[in-house]
């Protein structure tokens, strides 16, 4: 029939009957829910006139809009990345498994014309793919798919109860590189969701806290659960961008913590990850900023104005020359200075989160950050020698920021 049509088209176009092509070339390229999509070919439609509410996409805002809808059969167990382009409306994209329920959905992949969604499908599984528009618009859009190489029958769905490959090992103070393309989800975890993903082991050679970081080429997940346990710790998706993810979690020597790379809507890509252990006090150094995290209540007194059990941390810092000193941090609460006989400096992080001081060489000095309440998070502090008239230390009044000569 197809050929018949197309032969047709042919005919009628040499004998210049222009609109009758026209409406039989709109015809053939829309899709209908009967249309099947094939491997790296492109299908054309409209979703003008569709029908609305096809299926609940969750992203978007796009319940409502006209939707239109083709049907994808994987051909082997494998990852699939199924992308459309519209050029006349921001469409928005889902992939639905009638057994089960939508996989995947995406609204913008770089841009509000474009939507990508990736998803691990077992050989012979039958999906839906629903091509919708943003807040009820509609257009015309073009729709294919992709599949990566061959994985596991057991490890392609989570719904199988399979497995993926084994972690790899995560040191402490070590950063990694990784890709989720192509790979199997996680089975039995509440965070990443599912989607592509990529795990690793940590296991702790000390008590203390420890911090994760994803930077991406997409928008990924990070989540860290137990060993023996489904609950994650620790669960984050943006972390200043899309792109990065970040989570903090106090760690037990001899425990080992699942580290495990995902997406949002089964996005995929490669990534570097990032481990690095935190401090809680100690010395610190000029010019080498120190983390520190928020984590547990300390027996040092509460100053400045601190609440009763306020979280602190306590550094010490020897000055290597009489200088002016710049202190900062960007954590919350509270910055105290003592040189063990006086307090110094007791600035309010909610007004600033530096402190200058003219420091003598020999002596030791203790910097206190009370916290108030822990938030779960990792902050820095840094000591550097500045000049006290650097601009960027003189406020609105001309007036050097907190120096105290000794």
């Amino acid at each position: 029939m197809g050929r018949v049509i197309a032969a047709l088209v042919i005919a009628l176009g040499a004998s210049g009957c222009s609109f009758v092509v026209s409406t039989i070339r709109q015809a053939l390229e829309t899709s209908s829910p009967g249309t099947t999509l094939v491997e790296s070919q492109r299908v054309r439609g409209s979703t003008r006139g569709g029908p609305s509410g096809l299926r609940a996409i969750s992203c978007g805002n796009a319940a409502g809009s006209p939707m239109r809808s083709v049907v994808f059969v994987a051909p082997r167990s494998a990852t699939y990345v199924f992308e459309s382009a519209t050029t006349d409306y921001d469409g928005v994209l889902s992939v639905w498994d009638p057994s089960t329920g939508e996989l995947g959905c995406n609204d913008d992949h770089s841009s509000t014309r474009a939507s990508q969604v990736t998803v691990p499908l077992r050989e012979g599984q039958r999906v839906e793919v629903v091509q919708g528009g943003y807040s009820g618009a509609a257009g015309s859009y073009e729709l294919w798919v992709n599949g990566g190489a061959a994985v596991a029958t057991t490890a392609a769905s989570a719904s199988d109860g399979g497995t993926p490959e084994p972690p790899q090992v995560l040191a402490a103070s070590t950063t990694v590189q990784g890709d989720t393309r192509f790979r199997a989800p996680v089975v039995g975890i509440d965070c990443p969701p599912v989607g592509p993903m990529q795990e690793w082991a940590f296991t702790a050679t000390e008590d203390g806290a420890q911090m994760f970081q994803v930077q991406a080429d997409y928008d990924a997940y990070l989540g860290v659960v137990p060993e023996g346990s489904t609950t994650s710790m620790a669960c984050n998706d943006d972390h200043g961008d899309i792109t990065r993810s970040q989570v903090v979690i106090d760690v037990v020597a001899g425990v080992t913590y699942r580290v495990i790379v995902g997406g949002l809507s089964g996005g995929s890509g490669t990534y570097t990850l990032t481990s690095t252990s935190l401090a809680t006090g100690g010395p610190v150094t000029v010019g080498q900023p120190v983390f520190f995290s928020s984590g547990a209540v300390s027996s040092q007194p509460d100053r400045c104005g601190a609440p009763a059990g306020s979280v602190d941390r306590t550094f010490t810092f020897r000055p290597p020359a009489e200088a002016f000193y710049a202190i900062q941090t960007d954590a919350p609460g509270w910055l105290v200075v003592s040189d063990g006989r006086r307090t110094l400096a007791c600035v309010s992080l909610a007004a600033q989160h530096r402190a200058g001081l003219a420091l003598k060489p020999g002596h030791r000095y203790e910097i206190v950050i009370e916290l108030g309440a822990s938030d779960g998070g990792a902050h820095f502090l840094s000591v550097e020698r500045i000049a006290p008239e650097a601009p960027e230390w003189r406020g609105e009044s001309s007036a050097p920021i907190d120096v105290v000569p000794l």
